[in-house]
């Protein structure tokens, strides 16, 4: 299910971003997710679901 398929690349894209960030904690790396996060509207049901830009999200530092 798309689901499934969303949450691999979820964790896949925070492991990248703990690696390159490694003393980011989980509320910065939640932080960066929210922000880089945006709903989109799929053209054939008009359903909006979120669409994380990784590229984005990985140049992001952490903040605080």
């Amino acid at each position: 299910s798309t689901t499934k398929i969303a949450a691999a690349h979820v964790t896949g894209a925070i492991a990248l971003y703990r690696q390159k960030y490694s003393r980011a904690n989980a509320r910065q790396v939640k932080s960066a997710l929210g922000k880089l996060s945006v709903r989109t509207a799929d053209p054939k049901t008009g359903l909006k679901r979120p669409l994380l830009r990784i590229g984005q999200f990985l140049d992001t530092r952490p903040l605080g």
